[in-house]
């Protein structure tokens, strides 16, 4: 899988989940954040370097792969987040609300210069026709 190989071996991070989020393109997450005027298109090059410089390899990891703690976070706040709103699954936009409020992640702060917040990116939720992922 191309979206894990240019990332830390062995370790699921925030920043793989936002790959994963912005790459599928397809899911409401994304489609929020189209509609909060960010071009996925321009950003993923520039995402994709944030995390080379990280400290990213170009290969695949093998053996036990486990997550990070702020990546455990995002999942837990995902949760959180899909209750608070009553919805009865956990989609993407759930997920983007996860990754957001993990303020000291690569994703929030990459959306955060793209004027994306917590706030903005849960009222576009909210004001989405009822959809299930």
């Amino acid at each position: 899988m191309k979206n894990t190989a240019i990332l830390v071996p062995n370790r699921i991070g925030t920043e793989h989940i936002f790959l994963g989020l912005v790459k599928e393109g397809g899911g409401t997450g994304a489609a929020v954040l189209k509609n909060l005027g960010v071009d996925i298109d321009k950003m993923l090059p520039e995402v994709e370097e944030l995390f080379k410089l990280k400290g990213g390899k170009d290969e695949v990891a093998e053996g036990k792969i486990t997550q990070t703690q702020n990546a455990i976070k995002v999942i837990e706040y995902a949760i959180e987040e899909a209750r608070n709103l009553d919805h009865e699954y956990i989609g993407t936009e759930h997920i983007l609300l996860g990754l957001l409020r993990v303020s000291e992640g690569i994703a929030s702060q990459v959306l955060a210069n793209l004027g994306v917040n917590i706030e903005n990116a849960r009222m576009e939720i909210e004001n989405l026709p009822d959809r299930q992922e």
